[in-house]
């Protein structure tokens, strides 16, 4: 017996207010779990209420539904951990190495043609832009609270605060603490290693945006 579009409602809603489901990938595998048992006991003759509270036994009740939940969880937050040691591990090859050896002799060289001014202006936005990126993810992420990459934005959240944060704080004081005299001495040396820093943070910073185009496979275990 197939169920009623207000049917189905009924036991999503059973799902999200009961047992707290709130990831649509667990949520949409237990609500086909769900409408299959009521479906079985409803062709034994029950109504359509009592069918559903047999299947909610059948599933677990709320802590059994809960804890399916939970393992998604756990399932899925160790995959990110080690898709996203991968995708930085890939930054850091060969090229990528290069590539940022290059640019800090560039900005080394560079930097004594520019003015001071203009180039602490730069130094501040190079260290803003993978903040930048992270808060974006942040916005896009909280848009979708219930898609399976929420649970990125909870590991680029800690990043965010651990490490990016602490580079802009070093920074602005090592920027504002230096003297007129020695200023672009030091510019030029600090320019290139805030340079080099901030592409490797960059590159950090990107990784989580790559993984957002990840998906990350679970199965529940229900019979």
């Amino acid at each position: 017996m197939l169920l009623t579009t207000d049917q189905l409602t009924y036991l999503r809603t059973d799902l999200q207010r009961l047992a707290d489901i709130k990831y649509d990938p667990v949520l949409n595998e237990l609500l086909d779990h769900y409408a299959t048992l009521t479906e079985q006991h409803m062709d034994t003759g029950m109504s359509f209420k009592e069918a559903s509270k047999w299947a909610w036994n059948d599933l677990g009740q709320g802590e059994g539904i809960q804890k399916i939940q939970d393992d998604y969880i756990a399932n899925v937050q160790q995959q990110i951990r080690c898709r996203h040691l991968t995708i930085v591990k890939s930054y850091f090859r060969w090229p990528a190495f290069l590539t940022t050896a290059l640019v800090g002799v560039l900005v080394y060289l560079v930097v004594p043609l520019i003015p001071t001014d203009y180039v602490i202006a730069l130094l501040y936005l190079i260290v803003l832009t993978p903040t930048a990126i992270l808060l974006w993810l942040e916005r896009k992420l909280r848009q979708e609270p219930t898609s399976q990459q929420a649970l990125v934005f909870e590991n680029a959240a800690k990043h965010r605060n651990q490490h990016v944060n602490a580079v802009i704080i070093s920074s602005n004081f090592l920027i504002t603490s230096i003297g007129n005299e020695s200023r672009q001495t030091f510019l030029q040396v600090h320019s290139m290693i805030t340079v080099v820093v901030c592409m490797l943070l960059l590159l950090y910073a990107i990784s989580f945006i790559q993984l957002l185009k990840e998906r990350f496979d679970f199965r529940t275990t229900i019979a």
